[in-house]
């Protein structure tokens, strides 16, 4: 027959404390495990021996079962909270395994006040339990085989407390930090923006005065229109057919209308120097867009109706109407260049004349 299984140096150990459950209450909870109910009730009952041999007060089976109701507890701290109201110091449960001639005892202590725990496991002889057992629970009740004290219900929490208080504190430093950065970042934009807006002041489409004069030249194509033939002698060769090439220039006088912002009234004259020689006055308006802009860039468009006159080859009085597209580009305060598109329109009995120029031009704002 085989006894406990323990160590050279738990053996030595046990010689050095002090006998087990002396002066103790020790509450024994029924043992569980693979056993028969026969062998769990004896086992039970020789360590129920072994601790009333070493002094200890230990419970009845009766008043065990009476304490613990329809079954025993399996949480520790039940275990304890069980045994505290029993008035026990102590409380041992443990767990059976039969084997072959004996069987395997695994002992778990707990100590109530503190809920601290120890363990202790061997094979027990069935014919020398008491002498097996004895090393056994020396082991079992050595201080040094309790577990470190359980913490402090009142420090854990104060623990906990200044866990989330530094945990809130960290956050509120990264909330302070991102909402520094993000003004950082507000300040960075406003200051590129408030520089970008110095080196692009806002600009009005008639910056430099409400009044501008303009002049431009202006080529292009006769679409319609009747051609000046010189007239010849007999005999004599006839001259290359007249061109179909219009040159104009025009001069437009405008004034802004800052009531309408990007709206101007607009006074033009134009000569025509060939395919004939002609001279257009009229008014009108032009719309310019954008009315502000920080960009040096705008567009305009427009309309002059007036009267035409030719003076040489188509010797026509009519009604001068002159669309135009213009795209102009600030070159200083006031000074500006365009260029754009102007079709000439004027009806007449014979087909009238059309044409279409490409002018450049530039003109001059002046006024406050």
């Amino acid at each position: 027959m085989a006894g406990a299984c323990l160590s050279l140096s738990a053996r030595v150990a046990f010689a050095q404390t002090p006998t087990p459950g002396a002066g103790q209450t020790v509450v024994v909870l029924p043992f569980s495990g693979q056993a028969s109910e026969a062998l769990r009730s004896d086992v039970e009952d020789a360590v129920h021996n072994a601790l009333l041999a070493r002094g200890a007060r230990v419970p009845q089976r009766s008043e065990v079962l009476g304490a613990i109701g329809v079954a025993a507890p399996q949480d520790p701290g039940a275990i304890v909270l069980l045994a505290r109201n029993m008035g026990g110091t102590h409380v041992v449960t443990g767990i059976v395994r039969p084997l072959a001639g004996q069987y395997n005892l695994s002992l778990t202590l707990y100590e109530v006040p503190s809920g601290r725990n120890a363990r202790q496991e061997g094979n027990i002889g069935q014919d020398d339990a008491q002498a097996s057992l004895g090393p056994l629970l020396e082991a079992l009740f050595s201080p040094n085989a309790l577990s470190a004290p359980a913490p402090d219900p009142e420090e854990l929490r104060r623990q906990e407390e200044a866990r989330q208080r530094e945990e809130a504190r960290r956050r509120e430093e990264e909330a302070r930090q991102r909402e520094e950065a993000r003004r950082r970042q507000e300040e960075e934009a406003r200051r590129r923006q408030s520089q970008w807006e110095r080196d692009h002041p806002l600009r009005r489409f008639d910056d430099g005065g409400p009044f501008s004069l303009g002049l431009r030249l202006g080529v292009g194509g006769l679409l319609v229109g009747t051609r000046e033939v010189p007239a010849v002698p007999a005999g004599t060769p006839a001259p290359p057919a007249p061109t179909s090439t219009v040159f104009t220039l025009r001069a437009d006088g405008t004034l802004a209308l800052r009531a309408l912002s990007g709206l101007e009234l607009l006074g033009s004259l134009e000569l025509m120097t060939s395919p004939t020689a002609a001279v257009g006055l009229g008014a009108g308006a032009q719309w310019n867009l954008p009315a502000s802009s920080r960009s040096r860039f705008r567009a305009s468009a427009g309309l002059v109706l007036g009267l035409w006159q030719g003076v040489t080859g188509a010797r026509l009085t009519s009604v001068w109407i002159a669309p135009h597209a213009r795209a102009e580009v600030t070159l200083l305060q006031g000074v500006a260049a365009y260029g754009g598109l102007e079709l000439d329109l004027v009806p007449g009995s014979n087909g009238g004349l059309v044409s279409l120029v490409v002018g450049l031009g530039v003109r001059l704002r002046l006024g406050n």
